[in-house]
């Protein structure tokens, strides 16, 4: 889904911008349909990943004030879940070495437009020259 949803966007977006004319109507409306269907499940499907680090990085947070709240009222400087608590680390959805963090959605649809504008000024110089 990394590689294949952005690859069949670029795709789509290539061919609704330079092929509009060439290609007849009815078969046409396919790469539409399909450019606004893989941005959305990019947009979608990785937006949700993010939410997974963003939500645990804010529950951590919230269950670290917390601890620190009650042992401060108890008058307690440190305790086993203090030691607990700072093993555990942040969820992520991890792909490769990289993880999906809060930019990813944007990043990757910046990545399919670029590409996408790159392989429009190709075509373009081609005809040109």
């Amino acid at each position: 889904m990394v590689f294949g949803v952005p690859t069949i966007e670029i795709i789509t977006l290539f061919v609704v911008i330079n092929f509009y004319q060439e290609i007849p109507l009815p078969g046409f409306l396919a790469f539409p349909v399909h450019g606004m269907n893989t941005t959305m499940c990019n947009i979608v499907a990785f937006t949700l990943a993010s939410l997974v680090h963003n939500v645990s990085e804010r529950t951590l947070i919230a269950l670290k004030n917390r601890i620190v709240t009650i042992n401060l009222s108890r008058g307690r400087k440190g305790s086993i879940i203090n030691r607990k608590l700072k093993v555990y680390s942040v969820l992520k959805v991890k792909f490769g070495s990289n993880y999906i963090d809060r930019g990813t959605p944007l990043v990757i649809q910046n990545f399919c437009i670029n590409q996408t504008m790159s392989l429009t000024l190709v075509k373009a110089n081609k005809m040109a020259g």
